[in-house]
């Protein structure tokens, strides 16, 4: 129990229903409706499945976690999950998630399928693509898949489908991820990261723009993107490093927070 606690399972579980609601909550600005039991289901057949991810990159990572400042903490490095208990949790997580994944629709296991297997690839020392110059869009897929179960949480259809905007928030989610990992406190691994990070920061400006031209969520972008400016302000007021990081990754999902309740609110 001391592992689990001390996992990510419950550290990102906010994360990642943000993450779904962003779909939904494109769902009900387009159709005007939505079906909550069955959101509520697709929301916790997500999180119990992606949740199986978090002890398998444990095992996968522990070698180096045990030499790695904070990930020493992780719940496997640090002693309190066995490999075996970690391999256990992992499966009956994955079985009960996609048990209530096919509940939803064929269509919704399937994605939850797809996203297991592009996490596999990016983090499995098989294939390692974390460590490979294919790890940028393999997280923008990632995410895009991810953003996108909300949707097809309520419907098999992609008629009205908002691929651009999607898209978007996928990029810039993205961008922070991969600021938080080359850390931005490393002038060095920032530079040696350069064109992937510029290429991001180009693509989502011109989905943005994209977006706002062809769908109706001009208000929600326009909220969500005046927000920007505070918390911007917020990162930069502490003088130093450590706290601009950690305040740094709690922008995106507030400004998803915002966007979704602009989006069910009608606006």
């Amino acid at each position: 129990m001391k592992g689990l606690v001390r996992s990510n399972l419950f550290i990102t579980l906010p994360k990642n229903a943000l993450q779904f609601l962003v779909g939904a909550a494109c769902f009900y600005s387009v159709y005007g409706t939505i079906d909550v039991l069955r959101s509520l289901l697709g929301l916790t057949a997500l999180c119990i499945a992606y949740a199986s991810i978090y002890p398998f990159n444990d095992i996968m990572d522990r070698e180096e976690d045990v030499k790695n400042g904070k990930q020493r903490l992780k719940p496997i490095a640090r002693g309190d999950m066995t490999v075996e208990e970690a391999v256990s949790l992992s499966f009956i997580l994955l079985a009960a998630g996609l048990a209530l994944s096919a509940l939803v629709s064929t269509t919704f296991m399937m994605l939850i399928l797809v996203l297991l297997v592009l996490n596999f690839l990016h983090s499995s020392t098989f294939t390692r693509l974390r460590n490979r110059p294919i790890r940028h869009p393999n997280m923008v897929l990632m995410q895009f898949v991810k953003f996108s179960t909300g949707w097809f949480a309520l419907t098999c259809s992609a008629a009205g489908f908002p691929l651009l905007l999607i898209l978007c928030v996928s990029l810039i989610y993205a961008y922070g991820y991969m600021l938080y990992k080359v850390d931005i406190r490393n002038a060095k691994a920032v530079e040696a990261n350069g064109i992937g990070l510029w290429l991001v920061i180009i693509l989502s400006i011109l989905t943005y723009l994209a977006s706002f031209l062809l769908y109706d969520f001009k208000v929600p972008m326009l909220i969500t993107t005046v927000m920007v400016i505070p918390a911007q302000l917020l990162i930069t007021k502490p003088k130093d490093n450590n706290s601009r990081v950690n305040r740094g990754l709690a922008i995106p999902p507030l400004l998803f927070m915002v966007f979704i309740v602009a989006c069910f609110l009608g606006l």
